[in-house]
C-alpha cells in the first residue's frame, strides 16, 4: 500500500539530526542519495524520505509532503490514478514512463496534499 512518505526541508543536515535520533529508536537504517536521506526499518515496509528543497523555495502543499502508493503493475498506476480523479483529486502529473524503469502518476487530494502512484519495473 504505502511505499514511502517524503517530507521536504530547507536544512537537510539539521533535520537529519532530529530524524536520526527518532528513527534510531526503531532500529531504522539510514542511506543517502544526492539531496535525499532515506530511513528504512525491517519492522515496516514503509520508508521515510527527507528531501532538501531545491534552491530557496518555500514549502507549499505540493512540495511539502508526499505519500507514495506502490502499484503492482503499470496498468495499476493508471487504474489508481483514474479512480483518484473520479473521486475528486486534481491531476498533478498523468501516468507516464520515467527514467529507471518507473511508471508514475501524481494527484493532489482535496486539500492539495500530493499523492504519488509508482510502479518500478
Amino acid at each position: 500500500m504505502i511505499s514511502h512518505i517524503t517530507l521536504t526541508t530547507s536544512d537537510l543536515k539539521k533535520s537529519e539530526l532530529l530524524y536520526d535520533g527518532l528513527f534510531s529508536l526503531f532500529g531504522a537504517k539510514k542511506t543517502k542519495q544526492l539531496n535525499r536521506t532515506y530511513w528504512e526499518s525491517s519492522k515496516s515496509s514503509t520508508a521515510f524520505i527527507l528531501q532538501q528543497l531545491q534552491s530557496k523555495l518555500t514549502s507549499t502543499n505540493s512540495n511539502k509532503a508526499t505519500i507514495t502508493l506502490a502499484a503492482k503493475t503499470e496498468q495499476e498506476v493508471s487504474l489508481i490514478y483514474n479512480v483518484a480523479m473520479r473521486l475528486g483529486a486534481t491531476c498533478a502529473g498523468k501516468p507516464s514512463q520515467r527514467g529507471g524503469g518507473m511508471n508514475c502518476a501524481y494527484v493532489l487530494d482535496t486539500d492539495a496534499n500530493k499523492i504519488a502512484i509508482i510502479y518500478i519495473n
